[in-house]
């Protein structure tokens, strides 16, 4: 008997504060299984564009919420949601510090320069669903 595998559909979702809604660039980088998981790389790339990181500096907070949601497409029927994560973020800048602060599931406030908070924010690596 044939074993049969069911295509899939995975979709990430980024819902941002109204100043990150711009068009951009994004793509998936690596879908791959690893046991009985799907885990995926994904980066949207220039979200955190000059605009974004001066407000940022001016007291503005970003809200980040990346929906991640893996379909089952079943023809001639209605399409499956198998599972759906959400992954949020909230960033700042610190004038104490000078550093960007990233908040995330946990609460804890993490100091991040420039570069690093652009990478935190833009790449999603290795994430198992």
């Amino acid at each position: 008997m044939k074993k049969r595998f069911a295509p899939w559909l995975l979709v990430v979702t980024l819902l941002a504060s109204p100043g990150l809604s711009k068009e951009k660039n994004w793509h998936f980088s690596a879908i791959e299984m690893e046991n009985t998981q799907v885990v995926f790389s994904f980066e949207a790339a220039d979200m955190l564009d000059e605009d974004v990181i001066n407000g940022l500096r001016k007291g503005m907070t970003a809200a980040l919420e990346y929906q991640i949601q893996l379909w089952e497409k079943r023809p001639r029927w209605v399409d499956y949601l198998v599972v759906e994560k959400r992954l949020r973020m909230k960033v700042s800048y610190d004038k104490w510090e000078k550093r960007f602060v990233i908040v995330g599931r946990d609460g804890v406030p993490r100091h991040f320069n420039e570069a690093r908070v652009k990478q935190r924010c833009e790449k999603l690596n290795s994430v198992p669903i």
